[in-house]
């Protein structure tokens, strides 16, 4: 691909079979910049079934390139251009995103005929205190495409004729500024919210969830039961933690699901205040005793506190709705 802007080079990647259905995949914001060069979703790559657009935000500023508020509304457009010609040569095109990623595949797939979009949890504007925080540089070039974005989001959610429904998924706790910009979508846009999940639902699907599965019912048409693959997520990853004597133990409802994942456990003892004892642990069959997860620790004199944080595949367990911190043992008090 030859792009204009140098930009291109670095973020897009088009994994192209010759296949009739496209995925659009966005990236999410990553405020510590750490996995600007991991495209978001990139195991997509292992369907022989499907072509895939990856799309990633080198910037940080929602898909809008700042260099100067003129050359970044070209840059934007350029985006738009190559997004609508490599979208044209399919049957059927998926426009898929998470967080700001969601706001992507948002904005992006109403501008393809016919495409499909699944937008989980989309922050649909750039916001300036967020930007200030993370990335102050940005803000000479960003401040005067703010209004620019908010009257394409009003636009183009409130009043645009969809020609296909879309759907847009979104998570329960949402903050003021998503549940204020879901409002505005009407027509034939299907919402839908999932109790107790969090911000990243989308992600939980792709690290442990039916992740394909999901991806395949957008294209049939056929929406997979969210609702009942989130209990099933939960059946298979809860657990409750107690202690007996020296060992601080783990039952988990299915361990077998458990051991075939990748999953962390941290623990944190600390005594007046002061952080004693920091541990990571890989759960593995020798930690396996009767079913249950049981670790030793080196827990000092009283009084202390100990807690313990699990991931699962590197995705917090909060996404589906079961805590992931716990501070379990506090004799201060």
């Amino acid at each position: 691909m030859a792009y204009k802007n140098d930009l291109w080079k670095d973020c897009f990647f088009y994994n192209k079979r010759g296949n009739s259905k496209l995925v659009i995949a966005f990236s999410h914001y990553d405020p510590n910049r750490k996995n600007r060069d991991i495209f978001s979703f990139y195991s997509l790559t292992q369907r022989k079934d499907l072509d895939v657009l990856f799309v990633r935000d080198c910037a940080g500023s929602w898909f809008f390139y700042p260099q100067g508020f003129e050359n970044g509304l070209r840059a934007h457009y350029e985006m738009i251009k190559i997004i609508q010609e490599i979208a044209a040569d399919y049957e059927q095109v998926l426009f898929l995103g998470n967080s700001m990623g969601g706001w992507g595949a948002l904005y992006f797939g109403r501008l393809v005929p016919g495409a499909i979009v699944a937008g989980f949890a989309s922050s649909l504007s750039i916001q300036e205190d967020f930007t200030q925080k993370y990335r102050p540089e940005l803000l000479p070039c960003l401040k005067p495409l703010y209004e620019t974005i908010k009257d394409h989001n009003r636009l183009t959610l409130e009043n645009e004729n969809w020609d296909l429904p879309k759907r847009i998924i979104f998570y329960e706790e949402i903050n003021y500024g998503d549940k204020f910009n879901t409002a505005f979508q009407s027509g034939n846009f299907l919402k839908q919210n999932f109790l107790g999940t969090g911000h990243n639902l989308l992600y939980a699907f792709y690290k442990f969830g039916p992740f394909n599965e999901l991806i395949d019912s957008f294209f049939d048409g056929d929406i997979l039961d969210i609702s009942s693959e989130i209990d099933e997520m939960r059946r298979k990853f809860g657990y409750t933690i107690n202690m007996q004597g020296k060992e601080f133990i783990f039952n988990f409802s299915d361990p077998s699901s458990m051991l075939k994942m990748d999953v962390d456990i941290g623990f944190f003892i600390s005594q007046k205040g002061t952080l004693l004892h920091t541990s990571y642990h890989k759960l593995t069959k020798s930690h396996i005793k009767n079913g249950k997860a049981v670790f030793d620790l080196p827990f000092p004199e009283e009084p202390y506190t100990i807690a313990a944080q699990i991931g699962v595949n590197k995705i917090s367990l909060s996404e589906i709705g079961i805590p992931d911190f716990h501070k379990f043992v506090d004799t201060t008090q």
